[in-house]
């Protein structure tokens, strides 16, 4: 399996044929790399927590519309009459 240059500290040079590899990135470089990742990771989760609150809440609204509607007798008290 060949590895995408992020692990072992190389990257794609984007200027020339797509199988050059630059130098071995700084660490610097590596640092400001994964607090970038960290940074969209932490995104990504916001919006997926969102997207399944939503869900949640759809749900319940489904389920109560599909509810029979026998609340409103047992209310006015003619369910047992």
């Amino acid at each position: 399996m060949r590895n995408c240059g992020i692990m072992d500290g190389t990257t794609m040079d984007k200027g020339t044929d797509m199988g050059t590899l630059r130098a071995p990135l700084q660490g610097r470089e590596l640092i400001s790399l994964a607090q970038k990742l960290a940074r969209d990771a932490e995104r990504h989760a916001i919006l997926s927590a969102s997207l399944a609150s939503q869900a949640d809440r759809l749900m319940v609204a489904g389920l109560q519309a599909l509810e029979p509607r026998t609340s409103t007798l047992n209310d006015r008290g003619l369910q047992g009459r």
